[in-house]
């Protein structure tokens, strides 16, 4: 009985032990059920600018998780390639610096994948391509542009171009233009244009120099450039007028009622005055560039140095000015080269009765000196008419013969050379005197050393055009040299005026061969007996035409 309830209780404690285990494993189980993982993530924006290199950051990514490490890729980007991302810190950087050109893409989008376990989350991205306006602006036409002289107002001289990598309108505008007023730009377009034609003038200035800037609308990025507009030369038909005088008289005033005998030479000074010699009223006259005319000195023939209408002159052919600022005078009859100051005070520099010795000042002797010309050290060079020479005056006032001593028609060196009336004489651009060799009918060359060629003319009388000699002229006598280097001589006898190239080359610019003082086109204008001429800085011709009493123009 005993032994019955011991074994009863320990089935019961069994059971009771068994029940309590299996309770307690159920509990377990409820109170530890497994975890969902949630991920928490924000879009990302950001900008930065055009160009940077790779590798650099664009920031981190902002995303979180209840449980675990999250890991991060790129799901999608556009434009492929361009963004890397940082798999455990979320760091996004450039991968490819070149999407990263605003000119290409303005912005950059994509999807991130956030990760956890087997969870995921999509984060948006975008990057803004900020514009930057780099030096990539230049101005891709050319520097230099040519046009015809006097070109129409409005016509297109060229457009100017230029590249950048910026999508701001293109500005353009011109600074610093050396004739104002005669070109402009079109703002937008480039296109430079005449604005006044008559300021496209070749004589008075080959070229405009000006500075084009491109800009870069609503910035401050510029290009600049100097470009050179080239004028090209139009061979224009030159016209004769006259510029003073009328009948033969001796009256000064406004060069409309002026009057003048028989003018031989001029010269001008640095404030554009003309000064005259008259062979008939024995004076060196002024004209102003307001055209009044006056005298300077002289007024009746005969011999004496002085002041004004106190000095005499007998018969002056031509004057020049030297590089001392005074004026020199071929007093022919006189046989002297008189000094004269722009005041008007007379002296005599050298010569004194007629004859052939060299020697100082007025111990030496010419017979009717005709041309002069100097150099660039104030040496002064006369055509000695009479004499059949060319003499030299230093600045000290030492007469010496250069070339020639008897009359002929002989090339040579010094004395051994002839000439036939020597009238004119200038000194060439290439420092060589040229001389027009009236009865010779030639324009002679003497070298400094005094080597006498002959350049133009064939010494037979004509008024052939050619090279060389084979021109002919009738009686050559005045002579200058233009702007270009060109001589200029008037022909006497064929009341005409031709024109020299430095090569020889003759050429007819102005009269008809037949006497007259007919103004208008130049080759149907008349001349009669042109004498002297002036070049002024212009290019303009002032012609002494010698039996019509005037002073004509040629331009």
């Amino acid at each position: 009985m005993k032994k019955h309830l011991i074994s009863n209780l320990l089935l019961v404690s069994v059971v009771f032990v068994l029940f309590g285990c299996t309770k307690d494993e159920t509990e377990k189980e409820e109170e530890a059920p497994d975890t969902e993982i949630v991920i928490t993530v924000e879009d990302f924006a950001t900008a930065i600018d055009e160009n940077e290199e790779n590798e650099t950051s664009l920031g981190t990514v902002t995303a979180s998780a209840n449980e675990g490490d999250i890991t991060f890729s790129i799901k999608s980007q556009t434009p492929d390639g361009a963004v890397s991302i940082n798999p455990t810190t979320g760091e996004l950087l450039i991968a490819d610096n070149t999407a990263f050109d605003y000119e290409a893409n303005t912005e950059i989008t994509g999807v991130i994948e956030a990760k956890v376990d087997t969870e995921t989350e999509d984060i948006n991205f975008t990057i803004t391509i900020n514009d930057v306006l780099d030096s990539s602006l230049v101005i891709t036409s050319d520097s230099a542009f040519t046009i015809e002289e006097n070109a129409a107002s409005g016509t297109v001289i060229a457009v100017v171009t230029a590249t950048t990598d910026s999508n701001e309108a293109l500005v353009f505008s011109m600074e610093s233009v050396s004739v104002d007023g005669a070109i402009e730009i079109d703002s937008s377009t480039g296109e430079i244009r005449v604005v006044d034609s008559s300021l496209l003038d070749f004589e008075t200035l080959p070229e405009i120099i000006t500075t084009i800037v491109v800009t870069l609308e609503n910035t401050d990025i510029i290009f600049a450039q100097e470009i050179t507009i080239g004028l090209i030369d139009v061979i224009e038909a030159l016209t004769a007028s006259t510029f003073a005088g009328s009948t033969e008289g001796y009256v000064d005033g406004d060069i409309s009622i002026a009057t003048f005998n028989r003018p031989t030479g001029m010269a001008t000074d640095a404030a554009g005055n003309i000064y005259v010699t008259e062979y008939g009223n024995h004076t060196v006259r002024k004209i102003t560039p307001a055209g009044q005319v006056s005298t300077l000195v002289g007024g009746f023939n005969g011999f004496a140095d002085g002041t004004g209408t106190d000095a005499k002159l007998f018969r002056p052919t031509d004057i020049i000015m030297g590089v001392d600022g005074f004026l020199y005078v071929a007093d022919s009859s006189n046989n002297r080269i008189r000094k004269v100051s722009l005041a008007g005070v007379v002296t005599t520099f050298a010569g004194g009765s007629s004859g052939f010795v060299d020697g100082m000042g007025t111990a030496a002797k010419f017979n009717k000196p005709s041309g002069l010309t100097t150099d660039a050290d104030g040496n002064i060079y006369v055509a000695d008419l009479e004499n059949q020479s060319i003499r030299k005056i230093t600045t000290a006032g030492v007469v010496s013969t250069l070339a020639g001593g008897t009359e002929g028609y002989n090339d040579g060196t010094g004395s051994s050379a002839q000439f036939k009336d020597p009238r004119a004489i200038v000194l060439s651009n290439n420092n060589e005197l040229m001389v027009t060799d009236q009865f010779g009918r030639t324009v002679r060359k003497v070298t400094l050393a005094g080597v006498v060629t002959v350049f133009a003319g064939n010494g037979v009388s004509g008024s052939s055009d050619g090279v060389g000699t084979s021109s002919s002229f009738g009686v050559p006598n005045g002579i200058t040299i233009d702007n270009d280097g060109n001589l200029l001589v008037s022909d006497r006898s064929e009341h005409n005026i031709r024109k020299i190239s430095p090569n020889a080359e003759v050429t007819t610019i102005a009269g008809t061969r037949s006497s007259g003082s007919d103004d208008g086109v130049a080759s149907q204008a008349t001349f009669y007996n042109p004498a002297g001429m002036l070049v002024t800085t212009d290019g303009t011709i002032y012609i002494a035409d010698y039996d019509n009493h005037r002073i004509r123009v040629l331009k």
